[in-house]
């Protein structure tokens, strides 16, 4: 036989070659396969969402359009909530801390905290003004299925140590944050029925994000027009003398979602008797309001606790937070727009001034107004004023704004809603005032950073809730509530209105 002929056998360096050819090619395909896997894990999550959402929707048809309460899962102890019979519809495929299926199993998905109010009970369908934009679900820390399923949202409803009778102990730990195991990304779930994956965590200050907007400031955006939501009850003990109580909070519009917290915390510890009623966020100015009162020295009944938005030193004044008063204009618009504060006094002092834009101011009772004006050290002449587009209030006046494109306004921070306006930035100082990690072409996304000082912002305040008695009163008793109002502000800043609308 001849050596042609003969077998022959690879040689060491063809299998060295070989070996790594298929080293090469698995070091391709492996990635491949394990994002087909991950794929496949997010499908399979994004359809458990899905069915929480159409299984949401169901109970608050079958519910007189009441939302579920915190216990927020039907099973062995809780009679109420939603009916997830089955435990595959509560575990994402990527949670690796899923371990048993019975029901005391740990669950994968957490609700929306800012769908409770603070007596622990489901808000009603009709203070969602805007399904599209508040969440329902999204992957979150583990929860269980017997008693603490998770609370998503900044939510210091379920906080440890606040009792409920029948909703919470002071044993349940509800509050959870969302989780972003889907390779850095996570699903959620709205109350329209939508579930949607993205792909990385917003950044803790972005408003323009949808995650932030949905599980978080809703509430300050008038997605849900519930402004107690997520918020923890005040210990009874606090306020249980309801004679201390105010019959009624009003005041300027600015302060109206603070002072609707406070309220919502209160009323849920007193007797209906006791109640305070929320009214006539108009202006400070507004009929019965504080100022009114303390011009004519006596009004008929001071059971009241007034918001001040214009940062004046009443007396009595407890500070409830701080925010920024900003200018604003569509969202998109290329009008001539001031660029300083010289421009912008220029404008609101003389309508004839070069550049052409279409003014808009609040009314003489407006704390904002008031504000505003003293910022930029204006004196508005009665006849200037005369052209301007009135607002009634800031949420009338960023709704205005949205819809004339040479439009130019002012309002709170707190109801900016970067869908429909943006943010002017006057002397470069934007929304919030650009740093090292914010630039100022994205100064329309951002609030104001906890960590910048009020002074470095040329329109920061400071929002007062002012108890009236002391005021002279000719009819009915004086009540107060100084002694109440820290232990509720405090509750009130722990919840979500704090995280992006307002600040300490």
């Amino acid at each position: 036989m001849s050596l042609s002929s003969a077998k022959r056998g690879f040689t060491l360096i063809e299998l060295l070659v070989v070996i790594a050819i298929i080293a090469i090619l698995a070091s391709i395909l492996f990635p491949v396969f394990a994002k087909a896997r991950e794929k496949a894990r997010q499908t399979q999550c994004t359809s458990n969402v899905k069915q929480l959402t159409t299984a949401l929707q169901i109970y608050v048809q079958e519910n007189q359009g009441k939302y579920p309460p915190a216990n927020w899962i039907k099973g062995v102890v809780n009679t109420d909530g939603i009916d997830a019979s089955s435990q595959k519809v509560l575990a994402c495929p990527d949670d690796t801390a899923i371990v048993t299926s019975d029901d005391a199993s740990q669950i994968s998905y957490g609700y929306n905290g800012l769908l409770i109010k603070v007596d622990g009970k489901g808000v009603n369908e009709g203070m969602i003004t805007a399904p599209t934009m508040v969440g329902a679900f999204a992957d979150a820390a583990n929860g269980k299925t017997v008693g603490t399923p998770g609370l998503i949202g900044g939510s210091a409803v379920a906080m440890p140590g606040f009792t409920i009778a029948g909703v919470l102990t002071t044993a349940d730990a509800f509050t959870t944050d969302i989780s972003y195991r889907h390779a850095g990304g996570t699903i959620c779930g709205y109350v329209d029925g939508h579930a949607k994956f993205f792909l990385t965590a917003p950044n803790a200050l972005n408003i323009n994000n949808p995650i932030n907007q949905g599980f978080i400031q809703a509430a300050g955006l008038g997605y849900l027009t519930y402004q107690g939501s997520g918020i923890a009850p005040v210990d009874t003990v606090t306020v249980a003398n309801a004679a201390t109580l105010p019959s009624m909070m009003c005041g300027d519009y600015s302060t109206m979602p603070i002072m609707t917290a406070i309220a919502e915390v209160m009323n849920a510890s007193v007797p209906i008797s006791a109640k305070i009623n929320v009214r006539q966020f108009t202006g400070e100015m507004a009929n019965g309001g504080l100022s009114s009162a303390l011009a004519a020295g006596t009004v008929g009944n001071v059971n009241m606790i007034v918001g001040s938005g214009d940062n004046a030193a009443h007396a009595n004044a407890k500070a409830i937070g701080k925010d920024v008063v900003v200018v604003i204009k569509a969202k998109g618009s290329t009008a001539t727009l001031p660029t300083t504060k010289a421009n912008l006094t220029t404008l609101y002092t003389n309508v004839n001034a070069p550049g052409v834009c279409n003014l808009y101011t609040y009314d003489q009772k407006s704390g904002t107004r008031a504000f505003f004006y003293s910022s930029i050290a204006a004196t508005v002449p009665p006849a200037s004023e005369a052209t301007f587009n009135l607002a009634v209030n800031d949420y009338d006046m960023v709704q205005k704004i949205a819809f004339d494109p040479k439009g130019i306004g002012y309002c709170s921070a707190a109801f900016v809603d970067p869908n429909i306006v943006d943010v002017v930035a006057i002397d470069t100082f934007g929304f919030p005032l650009s740093s090292t990690t914010v630039t100022p072409t994205e100064d329309n996304k951002w609030v104001w950073p906890s960590t910048q000082p009020a002074t470095a912002y040329p329109y920061a305040r400071t929002l007062y809730a002012v108890p009236a008695p002391a005021l002279t009163q000719t009819v009915g008793g004086a009540k107060s509530v100084v002694a109440a109002l820290p232990s509720v502000i405090l509750k009130v800043q722990t919840g979500p209105l704090f995280k992006l609308s307002y600040w300490p």
